[in-house]
Parts: structure tokens; sequence; C-alpha cells
């Protein structure tokens, strides 16, 4: 966390001293968050978007290793075959694809529905990342030394289509795809959830 700011463009001129700077009236301050520092979900800052103002979301934090969970599919119990249709593979994507799958799915025990259910740091917002955010969690976490991920492979948010699921094994650079009934120790769930400057 570098501190906080007057304007929302984050400008170092702008900083706020606690120190120095005196309050006289009403002010809004607007929080930096810095790669691999700890978000207000209690996961580790991973994403910056620059159209912050457009979007309604500023940041990306990975939820910590102690949430992370293995040996989940990607469908539901008896619904390997049916087809989303809707996700995607985007940046800024796996929250509504997310919540696409849960609602294809139904309720069970598999990735998507993990990360909709978790609760952590007070945050329930979480989800499961698309394919592109799960490769920023890769390069700016795991690339990193940072958040405790393993060199196997990861479940994203993206269907390439019926029985074909993205996956991204972290010490590779390419996608692959999964059988989305695999539920084997190899294949890892990391929630991921976005968030403003303040919360």
């Amino acid at each position: 966390f570098w501190g906080w700011y007057t304007d929302p463009s984050l400008s170092s001129w702008t900083k706020w001293d606690f120190d120095v700077n005196v309050v006289t009236d009403n002010i809004t301050l607007y929080a930096n968050w810095t790669f691999g520092g700890e978000g207000p979900g209690g996961g580790l800052v991973f994403y910056e978007n620059v159209n912050y103002v457009a979007d309604g979301w500023r940041y990306l934090e990975a939820a910590p290793k102690s949430e992370e969970r293995d040996s989940l599919p990607w469908a539901s119990s008896g619904n390997s075959g049916v087809e989303v249709g809707t996700t995607a593979t985007a940046i800024g994507t796996g929250q509504a694809s997310t919540i696409a799958i849960v609602s294809a799915m139904g309720l069970g025990s598999y990735a998507a529905q993990y990360c909709t259910d978790l609760v952590y740091g007070t945050k329930s917002d979480w989800f499961l990342p698309s394919i592109d955010e799960t490769k920023a969690m890769r390069d700016n976490l795991y690339a990193k030394y940072l958040g405790g991920f393993t060199n196997d492979q990861y479940w994203s948010s993206t269907e390439l289509g019926q029985y074909s699921i993205l996956v991204l094994r972290f010490d590779t650079i390419s996608p692959q795809s999964s059988h989305p009934a695999n539920a084997v120790p190899d294949i890892y769930v990391r929630p991921i959830r976005a968030f403003q400057e303040v919360e």
C-alpha cells in the first residue's frame, strides 16, 4: 500500500501526508495499492485497471494461499456436458463468466461455486478468474515468488466449448484445455475479486 492521494490519478504531487497536511473541510482520499501488497479483502493485489472509471473497478486481488483448493471439477456433478456459452477470456470478464457458470451448473461442489461461496476478509464477491486474469496473476505474483502458488494448473472461468475449459500451468507460457469433469489434485482454484480504491 503506497498511501492516500487527493486525486484519483494518484499523481505523486497529490499524496496526502497525515503528518503535514491539515484537513480544513471534507475531502476525498484515494488509496494507492501496490502489486503484491495486501488488498482490502486480505488477498494480494496483482492488477491495476487503467479504464477504472468506465469499468467501475480499479484493482484485482487474489485470495491468499489458505483459500486455494484442488480436486474440484470445473462443472457440477452430472453437468460436464453442459456448455455455458457466454464465458470470456479478457481481464474484467471473470466475474460475469463465474455468474454465468453458476447459473448454468446450479449448486454443487465445483470451482466457480467455491469462488462464489467464499467469504474471506469480510468480502463475499470472489470469483473464478478468466484466462487472462489467471495469466496476470501468474505474471505479477507467481513469477515474483508471491502468493504461494504451485507450478501446476489453475482453472479459469474461460470455456473453449463443450468438454473443453482453459487451464494455465503456472510454470509454462501457454494455456491448455482440460475436461470440465476433471477433479484431480494438480488442478487448482484460486479465487480473485475486483475492487475500487476504498471499500
